[in-house]
C-alpha cells in the first residue's frame, strides 16, 4: 500500500513538472484567482447552475444505488435508501485505498455478515460494468482525436486506435457477460469458489440493466464536468468536450492514484488534454486556463467524491457487520 502511494505521488509529480516546467510557478497558476472566482460567482444564475451540479451528484450516486440494489437482491433485499447508504459507505472506505478499490468492501457492509464476501464480488461486478463504459467512451475518443493527430505522425495512429477499440471492447464485453466463468479457475479453492458462485445468480437482464445504468452514470458525471468548465469560461463544442472528459477518465483509470492524489491528477491530465486540443485546433487558450481547470476539478472532486465520502463515513459504524453475528 505504502509503495503504491509513493509511486502515485511520483507519477503525479512527474506529470505536474511536465505541464508547468516552463511556467512561473504558483504566481502563474494563481495570479488571476480573484478574477476567475468572481466570474464563477458573479450572479445568482451561477449559484443556481452550481446547485444543479450538486443535484446531479445525488442523481449520479442514486443510479449507482439502483445498480447495487438490483445485483444484491439474490442475497438480501435492500431498500433504495439502504442501497444509497451502502454506496456512500463504499466511497468512505475507498477514499484512502488505491484507485478507490476499497469501495468493494465498503458497499458490502450494509448486508449481513454472512454475505460480506459474496457482496464484495458483486461490488466488483458493478465496478467492472463502469470500467467497461469508461473504456468504451475513452477509446472512442482516442479514435476521434487520432484522426487529427495521424497527419502529424509517420504511422497511422487512427487505424491503430480503431483496431484497439474493437479488440478491447469485444474482449471486455465478453468477459463482462460471462464473468461467472472465472469460478472455474478456483475449483481447487472451494472457499473462494463458493463466494464467486454468486455471479451465477445474475441473469442476463440484470447484466444489461447494470450496464445501461453504468452508461447513464457516465453521462451524468461527464456533463457535470462540462457544465463547470463552461461556467468557468472554457467553452468547447459539446462532442469535443465530452470526448476529452472521456479520455480524462480513461487516463485516471490507468494512472495509479489514491483519492487525495486524484484531485491534482485530474487537473494536470485535463490541462494536458485541453492544451493539446487548443493547439490542434489552432485556437488561443482562455486566460488563466490552468486556474480555471484547477477550480473545476476541485469542485468536481469535492462534490462527487470527498463530500459523499465524508457523508458515508457516518454510516460505517452502524452497519450490520459490526453489530450482527453470523447466523
Amino acid at each position: 500500500m505504502r509503495i503504491f502511494q509513493v509511486f502515485s505521488v511520483l507519477v503525479l509529480a512527474l506529470l505536474t513538472w511536465f505541464v508547468f516546467k516552463d511556467k512561473d510557478g504558483f504566481q502563474y497558476i494563481f495570479g488571476d484567482f480573484s478574477n476567475v472566482w468572481n466570474e464563477l460567482f458573479s450572479d445568482w444564475i451561477q449559484y443556481l447552475i452550481l446547485f444543479a451540479v450538486v443535484l446531479m451528484m445525488v442523481l449520479n450516486w442514486g443510479v449507482e444505488a439502483l445498480k447495487w440494489k438490483r445485483v444484491t437482491k439474490s442475497l438480501q433485499k435492500l431498500s433504495l435508501g439502504e442501497s444509497f447508504k451502502s454506496v456512500m459507505a463504499g466511497l468512505a472506505v475507498g477514499f484512502f485505498i488505491p484507485n478507490r478499490v476499497g469501495e468493494y468492501a465498503g458497499k458490502s457492509l450494509m448486508l449481513e455478515k454472512k454475505f460480506f464476501w459474496k457482496a464484495s464480488v458483486l461490488a466488483f461486478f458493478t465496478s467492472f460494468a463502469q470500467l467497461f463504459c469508461t473504456a468504451f467512451w475513452g477509446l472512442l475518443s482516442l479514435i476521434f482525436f487520432s484522426s487529427v493527430i495521424t497527419s502529424y505522425l509517420p504511422i497511422n495512429i487512427h487505424a491503430i486506435s480503431i483496431a484497439l477499440f474493437i479488440l478491447v471492447i469485444i474482449l471486455l464485453l465478453l468477459v463482462y457477460l460471462r464473468l461467472e466463468i472465472i469460478t472455474r479457475l478456483f475449483r481447487r479453492f472451494k472457499k473462494i469458489e463458493k463466494q464467486l458462485e454468486v455471479l451465477h445468480e445474475l441473469k442476463m437482464t440484470d447484466k444489461f440493466y447494470v450496464l445501461g445504468m453504468s452508461f447513464l452514470r457516465f453521462f451524468i458525471f461527464s456533463f457535470q464536468y462540462i457544465i463547470l468548465l463552461t461556467l468557468l469560461g472554457i467553452s468547447l463544442p459539446l462532442i469535443d468536450a465530452f470526448l476529452i472528459i472521456a479520455l480524462l477518465y480513461v487516463l485516471l483509470m490507468i494512472v495509479p492514484t489514491i483519492a487525495l492524489t486524484e484531485l491534482p491528477a485530474r487537473s494536470t491530465l485535463l490541462l494536458m488534454l485541453l492544451v493539446s486540443w487548443y493547439d490542434l485546433k489552432g485556437m488561443s487558450q482562455p486566460d488563466a486556463l490552468e486556474l480555471r481547470i484547477i477550480i473545476a476539478s476541485t469542485l468536481i472532486w469535492l462534490i462527487n467524491i470527498a463530500g459523499p465520502a465524508v457523508f458515508g463515513a457516518f454510516y460505517i459504524p452502524g452497519f450490520s457487520i459490526f453489530k450482527r453475528k453470523e447466523s
